[in-house]
Order: structure tokens, then C-alpha cells, then sequence
């Protein structure tokens, strides 16, 4: 068991071990396609001169795919995860987002990629985060979106990520009117469950779905400056400034 920074409640504690194992495969985002393209995303307005933010940047070794094409001058990972892990870039490990141990108006930007989701307190790692940047620069997060019909195009079709070949992936087209009712039966067991506050998965503290982002964004104290759907992925890439 590790034990990050801050005050977390058991429930986080349990999630965050048991994603180490998830993080550590060697399979575990081994395609970069989806990585990129968020790298293409962000390229479009980074002010790259600055200090750059990876908030949850994972237990890789190397720079994560959204960066290794950006040629920052400073780049530097905050990972809740202490786990050892010899890495080409920098990194505060065993830090949360919640409590960022740096000055305030220090970043030139924060990229939460996909890991907003595992942060118990998001108002609280928003507020921290906003803190730690310059006045008025961006933050640009990856956001795994719930919605049914996403998930049952980009689990089925997978026109960015193919994740099954031959018959199997076959059978997925050919089934994709099943698969999304039983996805769309999930995703109304998940939504009662949030609501109850009953955890959703062994890795999720929440949920995003395309219409949700918006109200998540501003009750942040967040404005979306641009914001995209990936096709074939269940993905969304948004780039949000300070109200």
C-alpha cells in the first residue's frame, strides 16, 4: 500500500492500488494514435517556452506520446502514484493534485491526459492547478467520454484504436445493436450508482459524457475555449482558460 500526500478517503486508496497494476502492463496505451493526436491538439496553442504540467502523467518511463513531438523547454509529471519508476523526464512522485508542492504563477500550462477522472477532489486539483499557472494560460485535458452510442461506435468500429481483428471484430460490427443496449443499460446502472455515491469501477472516481462537459467545465471556474469529439474514439480533447 502507498500512501500519497493529502487526505483521501479508503475508497481512492483502493482504486489508486489497484490501478498500479493497469499502469505497469506493458500493453497499457502501447498505441500512440489517439496519445498524438491530443500531442496535435495541444501543439495549436501551447506557449512552449514555459514550464509545462502533466497532471497524473503515469508510471511510464518515457515522455508521454501528447508531449515527445512538442520539443518543451521545461516539462515536468505530478504522479499521486509513488512507485519508482526511472523516467527521461522529470517528476514529483507521490504528489497529488490536490496539493501541488510549487509556487503559484510558475506554469505556462496543465494537461490533465485522461486522469481527471481518478482525482477524488477535482474542484479542489482545479483550484490548485489554476494556482500553480500564470494568469489566464490553458488547461487542456483528455477526457474519457460515457456517453452509450460513443461507446458502442468506438467500441465496435474502433476507427482510431482497433482493439480486435478478423471474426472477433466481425462479430462486434455485426453485434453493434446489442452492444450499444447493453452499454446504454450500463450506463443507466452507473449514472443511479454515481448518484447513490456508490464507486462505479476499481479505477473511475467519475464519468464524463459529451453533455456534462460543459457544466463539469464552468462549475470548476473553467471556460472552454475549444473542445472536440474524436471519431471512432470514445474521447474528447478540450482546451478551457479561467472564467
Amino acid at each position: 500500500m502507498f500512501e500519497p500526500k493529502g487526505d483521501f478517503s479508503e475508497n481512492w486508496h483502493r482504486q489508486q492500488n489497484e490501478s498500479v497494476e493497469r499502469y505497469v502492463d506493458d500493453d497499457y496505451e502501447a498505441d500512440g494514435t489517439l496519445g498524438e493526436l491530443f500531442g496535435g491538439f495541444i501543439a495549436t496553442s501551447l506557449d512552449r517556452e514555459g514550464l509545462v504540467l502533466d497532471i497524473g502523467c503515469g508510471l511510464h518511463p518515457v515522455l508521454p506520446h501528447y508531449v515527445k513531438h512538442l520539443n518543451l523547454k521545461q516539462f515536468l509529471g505530478i504522479e499521486p502514484l509513488p512507485v519508482l519508476v526511472e523516467r527521461d523526464f522529470a517528476c514529483l512522485t507521490g504528489v497529488a493534485a490536490e496539493k501541488i508542492p510549487l509556487r503559484s504563477g510558475c506554469a505556462n500550462a496543465a494537461i490533465f491526459s485522461t486522469s481527471l477522472d481518478h482525482i477524488e477532489n477535482a474542484a479542489q486539483a482545479i483550484s490548485e492547478v489554476v494556482r500553480v499557472l500564470k494568469p489566464g494560460f490553458p488547461l487542456y485535458f483528455w477526457l474519457g467520454i460515457h456517453d452509450p452510442h460513443i461507446l458502442a461506435e468506438s467500441k465496435t468500429f474502433a476507427v482510431v484504436h482497433t482493439h480486435s481483428r478478423g471474426l472477433k471484430k466481425l462479430a462486434r460490427i455485426v453485434f453493434a445493436p446489442l452492444e450499444h443496449a447493453f452499454l446504454a443499460w450500463q450506463m443507466y446502472k452507473r449514472h443511479r450508482d454515481l448518484k447513490n455515491g456508490i464507486p462505479l469501477d476499481d479505477a473511475h472516481v467519475r464519468y464524463h459524457t459529451l453533455a456534462t462537459i460543459d457544466s463539469e467545465m464552468s462549475g470548476y471556474g473553467l471556460r472552454i475555449v475549444r473542445k472536440i469529439s474524436v471519431p471512432g474514439s470514445a474521447s474528447a480533447f478540450i482546451e478551457a482558460v479561467t472564467l
